[in-house]
């Protein structure tokens, strides 16, 4: 299965990758807007809220993940940081892992591959698990698009196994104002459940691994 880059990936992505056999993220695409790879959501005070990473212009014209920049002279990591604040401040296990995306956050990565594949490994860390993502060598197209997982984990779209029942939940922050918020960013379990993620994460991968293709 090859999934795509994907910045602090939501937990479906991140049960995927952690859990099924045989996992590559695609090393030789060319970039795609308003995807995972430049955003995560997470649970704000008013509900779901999207950070977003600014990327060079060349990312809209055919550039591929690999060779579009990340642009770090805007104040976006201080936002990013501001909100997780705003957002988890009294999540139980907030402090424990802040440092370690602020370090993620404010450091200068040459391309937005770089980035993403930092961010994923450092979350897979962080959930008791040291794995290196493994690139794809070329870009082959999916005999089956519909069953093609690159464009599937989508924020605009549905997940194939979305309204399943038995897909487990957690406590959120905000679960006194809004009822359960699924597929937010793998910061949203590690915040909330911290020692207990992996778990839930295997938990997760049980109630979708019927559905998955190879």
């Amino acid at each position: 299965m090859t999934l795509s880059p994907a910045l602090f990936p939501p937990v479906g992505y991140m049960a995927i990758w952690l859990f099924h056999p045989g996992v590559t993220v695609e090393a030789h695409e060319h970039f795609q807007k308003q995807t995972y790879r430049t955003r995560y959501q997470i649970a704000g005070p008013n509900g779901m809220q999207i950070l977003q990473v600014p990327v060079t212009k060349g990312g809209e014209h055919h550039c591929k993940t690999t060779d579009t920049k990340v642009l770090y002279h805007g104040s976006w990591p201080v936002f990013h940081l501001r909100s997780l604040d705003t957002a988890y401040n009294k999540a139980p296990y907030y402090l424990f892992y802040r440092d370690a995306i602020e370090q993620i956050l404010n450091q200068p990565f040459p391309n937005l591959w770089e980035l993403c594949k930092a961010s994923t490994e450092l979350s897979g860390s962080l959930c008791g698990i040291t794995k290196a993502v493994l690139p794809t060598g070329s870009f082959v197209p999916a005999e089956n698009p519909e069953r093609d997982y690159r464009n599937l984990i989508h924020p605009k779209k549905p997940l194939p196994w979305e309204g399943f029942a038995d897909l487990p939940t957690y406590h959120q922050v905000f679960s006194d104002r809004y009822p359960f918020l699924p597929g937010l960013s793998i910061l949203d379990l590690l915040f909330n459940a911290g020692p207990e993620a992996q778990t839930w994460l295997q938990g997760y991968y049980r109630s979708i691994s019927d559905t998955l293709s190879a």
